[in-house]
């Protein structure tokens, strides 16, 4: 049930090399072979996403000699969760499939001329962890390098008020609200909230805080640092510059977007 083969996966060109799972059972009738990953805890993610480098084998190569020669292989994952007592992971029907994945890039038909394919999928989680599984039914296939990771809006700091790094939401198209905290020396104007969208961009930011009396904004760094002269104060405070104007509210500080981060879960190659 589970022939798959650990290798030396070598391109001298492009300075790979890498150990790999093959399997290539196509002179067989009904295949049925997994390959499982180890577990994988989820962290603070909220939806994982799993991207597979391999390589296929056309079946044109087997004329005459191939009984189920297949050109795809099925992802599947298992949710776990340690505090209840479920089915071991391998059991193959705790795992619910992902998708079908086939060589959209190509498949090779000499040995002289290997293409690699990318596939990336993803699924929400809730529990502690994860088991992905590659179940093969008769192709042939070389298993190059798997990324699991998560993504996330990055820790940012606008319109005077922190935001924290937030992880996206449980579906692609979900959308997260975080609630952020004035830099130090300042007070809030209007209750701060930043959107963290599926593909981890900052956007739409409301409310904000703003510099309190006797300090200087500055709105480059985002942070309010030294002290100023009030009229009424002038004995305590510190000089100024002879720019500063007084303080620098931010309200309702509008951007469209931020980078999102990628946090790398578990890296298989």
């Amino acid at each position: 049930m589970t022939p798959w083969v650990e290798e030396s996966f070598t391109q001298f060109e492009n300075g790979i090399n890498w150990r790999s799972y093959v399997v290539c059972d196509v002179a067989y009738n009904n295949v049925n072979n997994w390959l499982w990953t180890p577990f994988i805890e989820r962290g603070s993610a909220n939806r994982m996403y799993i991207e597979v480098q391999f390589s296929m084998r056309d079946c044109s190569l087997f004329p005459g000699t191939a009984l189920s020669c297949k050109e795809t292989f099925s992802l599947l994952y298992y949710e776990f969760d340690a505090a209840t007592k479920e089915p071991p992971f391998w059991e193959p029907e705790s795992y619910k499939l992902i998708d079908r994945i086939a060589a959209d890039e190509g498949r090779f038909t000499n040995s002289a001329d290997i293409i690699i394919n990318a596939e990336v999928r993803s699924i929400p989680v809730t529990k502690k962890g994860v088991y992905f599984a590659f179940r093969d039914q008769g192709a042939c296939i070389s298993l190059l390098a798997i990324k699991v990771y998560y993504i996330t809006c990055p820790e940012i700091t606008k319109a005077f008020t922190h935001f924290l790094t937030t992880p996206t939401g449980a579906e692609v198209t979900s959308i997260e609200q975080a609630t952020g905290t004035c830099v130090a020396h300042a007070r809030e104007e209007s209750p701060p909230s930043f959107l963290c969208t599926g593909d981890g961009q900052w956007s739409l930011l409301n409310g904000g805080c703003a510099c309190l009396p006797g300090y200087q904004a500055d709105t480059e760094k985002q942070t309010c640092d030294g002290e100023y002269p009030l009229p009424r104060a002038a004995s305590w405070c510190a000089p100024s510059p002879a720019s500063s104007t007084g303080v620098v509210a931010a309200l309702n500080y509008r951007v469209s977007s931020f980078c999102g981060v990628a946090h790398c879960l578990a890296v298989l190659c």
